[in-house]
């Protein structure tokens, strides 16, 4: 129970997390992990709740926590059952009495609830009482708690609240209760292991405070309910049925929200990309596809300034802009909400810097980092789906071709990084010491781990795309004169493309020419872009030997890997200490959202046939169940090892391993 995680978020970038056993493994569990200035600056306020409860004289403790040399108290020996849907739910069998426990947040709302149904039959003797300790440790999410960093103990109670500010730096928060009483009892919780945090190579004990004890008296004979909620909003009353309200509104969304995506795909795509007649859903693509759109949802958020924008994953990562213009289609397909893609594109289009879109802004909110080549490139092609589905031509005019003009115009020109055309090709390179700007970014000690300055391959083919996907947009303006300048430069890319990145002794693609020392031949998974995109570039003879490529050195059941077993730099587990991690984070780890643009590939060049449709099917399978049984519940990871049983490694919930499955289920597979 301890690999097993669960998540709930609210829409701001809070969220809360654990394990099903409830002990914390990571840094970055919490129950309520607040976003002070959403979707950045996260604070881990309220770590965890102890719960037990007294039937009779005997007491049942429901909580289990770890320390260095014990796990005490064990309370996962009394759970009967966990779901992770449509909330995190556990259910407690203890001494003739059922305890439910829920986790789950509002949207919308900075607060976390927990919530419990209590059902203890008339034949139960004696006393039935509930107990809650709360634990709070008020620390940035990527820090950790100590005793000698001290604390505020100060409190303030009311009727039906208790307001602490462990930190005066940091805002109160509002401890909204159920409870007949409220013992102060404060005690300090030594050395909680954090045991994912030791396995990954950093410090992995902290200490944890508590105010004092919270406790619910439980009638016998009926079923009795309390609430316990975490609230940064302070209101002057709070009551049952105010909670009771909450949980039932938020259940109620949550049914509306898969209700809503099932009737969009029922009706059909609204997708410019979905040249044919759609399929209707089978009964396993609809289940498998309803799983994503909860999980989808998960990670679209507003912003501070009032714009959207997409978490790249949970627990650690922000907003990026890659990652948010590579989900979206997917994200935007899962939940049948395509108006959303223009609400963050007009987020990000009023950020662009020097034709660059933020690659991520900072988890503190205080900066914007651009050293993306291939983010403004993703930005085009989700700006060319969004005007070919909307046909919203004021919005294309007046935001979004503003935006992509910028960006081929600094990218034709050259701007930081090294991003530029190379003149004599047309061809785009990109490279700058100490930085990595393609998707496989992973830097230690001020040098890339995968190194590819000069002329990436899948950059190549986004430049190729985004050109066309440029033009596109300007004919629909009646921009003719951009639209031709666009297209001829996009010639000369294609014909570049194709005379230089085919490697006719391995016949498959380059990953890397033009670069220090030549360029690198390796087998990568990059190459597949060529194939996939709305544009593509590789000329159709030398399609089917990319793909024979790629799958038999890179496919797995969970996704493709990112490097060639057979080259000298493959590292087949991604674990250890940051350094172990780093270098093989695209050096053979798989990565599942690679999943989508090979399928997508593989459909291009074998036609939607049954016998390409069910490979693809096949190929993607694996993914369902490790949705329901494995990591985060009800999510995809974001990386597994390379070798098998290639176990899930990173973040529990990836936005595009997410998406890109979405995508290849409801529209990939649904195209006759």
């Amino acid at each position: 129970m301890l690999g097993r995680e669960w998540l709930e978020t609210n829409g701001l970038g809070s969220f809360a997390s654990g394990t099903v056993s409830g002990a914390a493994t990571r840094r970055y569990h919490g129950l309520f992990v607040a976003a002070l200035e959403p979707p950045a600056k996260r604070h881990v306020l309220l770590s965890r709740v102890d719960d037990e409860i007294l039937v009779g004289e005997t007491k049942y403790e429901l909580a289990t926590n770890v320390y260095r040399d014990a796990v005490a108290p064990e309370g996962y020996r009394r759970l009967d059952h966990f779901e992770a849907r449509p909330v995190a739910t556990w259910l407690f069998r203890v001494g003739n009495v059922e305890v439910e426990r829920r986790v789950w947040m509002p949207q919308g709302r900075q607060m976390s609830a927990v919530t419990y149904r209590i059902r203890a039959g008339r034949s139960v003797e004696g006393r039935v009482v509930l107990s809650l300790r709360p634990m709070v440790s008020f620390r940035d999410f990527h820090g950790l708690a100590h005793e000698r960093d001290g604390i505020d103990a100060g409190l303030a109670v009311a009727l039906g609240v208790v307001v602490v500010q462990p930190r005066p730096e940091l805002p109160p928060l509002a401890l909204y209760h159920s409870a007949s009483r409220f013992a102060p009892s404060p005690q300090w919780c030594n050395g909680v292991e954090l045991r994912e945090e030791l396995a990954r190579g950093y410090d992995g004990h902290e200490d944890l405070y508590s105010h004092g004890e919270f406790i619910f008296e439980v009638l016998p004979g009926e079923e009795c309910f309390h609430y316990f909620i975490a609230s940064l909003e302070i209101v002057d009353s709070f009551g049952e049925s105010d909670a009771r309200a909450l949980e039932r509104n938020e259940l109620k969304r949550r049914d509306d929200r898969s209700a809503r995506a099932r009737a969009s795909w029922r009706a059909g795509l609204p997708s410019p990309d979905a040249q044919g007649t759609l399929e209707p859903l089978d009964r396993w693509t609809e289940t498998f596809a309803t799983r994503l759109a909860e999980a989808s949802e998960q990670f679209l958020v507003s912003r501070k300034d009032g714009g959207r924008s997409v978490i790249a994953g949970y627990p650690w990562f922000g907003d990026w802009g890659r990652d948010t213009f590579v989900a979206l289609p997917g994200l935007a397909i899962a939940t049948g909400r395509w108006p959303l893609m223009r609400e963050v594109l007009k987020s990000f289009a009023s950020s662009i810097s020097g034709g660059l879109i933020p690659n991520r802004f900072s988890d503190d909110g205080t900066r914007s980092d651009y050293n993306s080549v291939d983010a403004s490139l993703w930005f085009i092609e989700a700006s060319r789906r969004v005007v070919g589905d909307s046909g919203d031509l004021d919005f294309a005019r007046w935001t979004l071709f503003p935006a992509i003009e910028a960006i081929l115009d600094a990218y034709a020109s050259g701007t930081r990084f090294g991003i530029g055309v190379d003149p004599t090709d047309g061809l785009l390179s990109a490279g700058a010491d100490g930085v990595a700007l393609t998707w496989m970014d992973a830097v230690v000690d001020g040098l890339p781990v995968t190194p590819r300055r000069g002329k990436p391959v899948e950059v190549n083919a986004l430049w190729y795309n985004a050109l066309m996907s440029g033009a596109d947009v300007a004919d629909a303006l009646g921009l003719d004169a951009h639209s031709r300048v666009w297209r001829h430069d996009a010639e000369d890319v294609r014909r570049s493309f194709n005379d230089q990145f085919w490697n006719p002794e391995s016949r498959f693609l380059f990953d890397v020419i033009d670069g220090p020392g030549g360029g690198d031949p390796a087998c990568r998974p990059n190459q597949v872009f060529s194939i996939s995109l709305h544009h593509d570039v590789l000329d159709e003879n030398r399609r089917e030997d990319v793909l024979q490529a790629v799958q038999s050195r890179l496919l797995t059941p969970v996704g493709l890997r990112t490097l060639d077993p057979a080259d000298a730099r493959y590292r087949g587990r991604c674990a250890g200490n940051i350094v172990e991690r780093d270098g093989a984070y695209h050096n053979g780890t798989v990565w599942p959202w690679l999943l989508g643009p090979f399928c997508t590939a593989h459909l291009r060049t074998h036609g939607r046939t049954d016998a390409a449709k069910s490979a693809v099917r096949e190929w993607i399978a694996p993914m369902a169940r490790h949705l329901g049984t494995e990591a985060g519940l009800g999510s995809i990871s974001e990386i597994f090892d390379g070798e098998a049983p290639h176990s899930p490694r990173g973040c529990i919930a990836q936005a595009w391993s997410v998406a890109e499955l979405a995508r290849v289920l409801l529209e990939e597979l649904r195209l006759s």
